[in-house]
């Protein structure tokens, strides 16, 4: 029984290094590597060349010396010449300022100015129909003993009217016009009749960029003496017909 058992052990390890033996390939032969076709070869000279390279970045352009450029006068721009990056020279013209509002302030100008002179025309009317008449003895100023007829001067009316609003603040106005107006009558002493009876009116300007209340007491005197020329003249037309 040992002698059986013996040789199947013997013959199974047989089997099996006979199957190993099997399962390995024979080794390759290796080329020679100086027996193949010969590969082509480039060679150049070592020197230096410029190398191009692009790189984008992202920066602003700046000039190496700049200007503040501002104009006289403020105002809209209407309209402009250069662009930025432009070469501009001396005395160039670079951008045009809306000029409406400044033509507007120049006509109002204009129509104060003549306002103003039709009543320096009107004030030096009445003074001289004024000297005439007391060159005559027509008319003289007398006390209310004395005199024949009386005048009577009521205040009726105080008036303040925006007439031109500032720039900056649509809602505040920079002028007003100061009215004062007046009720007159002229009596004959005696019989207290009345003989004539006007309405007049004074006025001036007033401009009130910083303070209203002492602009409008510095301007009552003026429309004051304009409602005394207008008082003045109206009597002095009634007394010379």
């Amino acid at each position: 029984m040992k002698l059986n058992w013996l040789q199947l052990g013997f013959a199974g390890g047989l089997a099996a290094t006979f199957l190993v033996s099997c399962g390995e390939e024979p080794p390759r032969k290796r080329a020679n590597p100086g027996t193949g076709p010969a590969k082509p070869v480039r060679v150049a000279r070592v020197e230096t060349r410029p190398m191009q390279r692009a790189l984008h970045v992202v920066g602003t352009l700046a000039a190496q010396d700049e200007a503040t450029v501002a104009a006289q006068v403020a105002g809209q721009i209407e309209k402009t010449f250069v662009d930025l990056g432009d070469r501009v020279t001396a005395g160039q013209e670079l951008a045009r300022i809306d000029t409406a509002s400044y033509e507007a302030l120049a006509r109002q100008a204009a129509a104060n100015l003549a306002r103003a002179q039709a009543r320096a025309a009107n004030a030096a009317q009445t003074l001289k129909r004024i000297q005439e008449l007391q060159k005559d003895g027509s008319l003289r100023v007398v006390g209310p003993q004395e005199a024949d007829a009386i005048l009577e001067v009521t205040l009726t009316g105080y008036e303040l009217t925006p007439l031109r609003y500032r720039r900056d603040q649509a809602t505040t106005a920079r002028e007003y016009r100061l009215t004062l107006k007046a009720d007159v009558l002229l009596r004959k002493r005696a019989t207290q009749e009345v003989i004539a009876k006007v309405s007049a009116e004074g006025y001036t300007t007033l401009d009130a960029v910083s303070d209203l209340p002492t602009a409008r007491r510095l301007a009552l005197p003026q429309a004051a003496r304009s409602l005394a020329l207008h008082i003045i003249k109206s009597v002095t037309e009634y007394w010379g017909e």
